[in-house]
């Protein structure tokens, strides 16, 4: 069995990639929620989204959605976008299924990692103009550092 080699990304989207690693630790820490309450679970969420994801998702679409090279692929990004705001919401305003919705929560944004890293970001690679992909770059804020929650549940 080969393995992949992993996808040579443009400078320009390389913090963006950066914030995609958080992201999937964040996914890995919520697969480990049940050692946790459904509170912290709830709080971890909230946490991460108010401190990540949502800004994330923001400037994925106010820099990159005029850059997609197809209908179908923006309405993809759109659409997995809507989806994981939606369950975030739920997830965040019921105490039902929290745990559930969290391993969803998890698997949802891990495939959407996925398809931008793998599908998205090479085709925008291959369509925007080096100037396009630069005026994106200097848009986007340089990528931070993981959030820290407390308490460290998925140890």
């Amino acid at each position: 069995m080969t393995k992949k080699a992993p996808q040579k990304r443009a400078t320009e989207l390389v913090s963006l990639s950066h914030e995609h690693h958080h992201a999937l630790v964040f996914c890995v820490r919520l697969k480990k929620a049940s050692q946790t309450t459904p509170e912290i679970t709830q709080n971890y969420v909230r946490y991460f989204w108010e401190n990540h994801i949502s800004s994330h998702f923001d400037n994925e679409e106010k820099y990159l959605l005029h850059l997609m090279p197809t209908a179908p692929l923006k309405e993809q990004f759109l659409s997995e976008h809507n989806e994981i705001r939606v369950l975030v919401n739920q997830l965040l305003t019921s105490a039902e299924e929290v745990m559930n919705n969290a391993l969803l929560l998890s698997e949802k944004l891990n495939q959407h990692i996925r398809f931008e890293e793998r599908i998205l970001f090479p085709e925008i690679e291959k369509f925007a103009s080096k100037k396009e992909l630069q005026a994106v770059a200097l848009q986007l804020n340089k990528s931070a550092d993981c959030p820290v929650f407390f308490p460290e549940f998925w140890k």
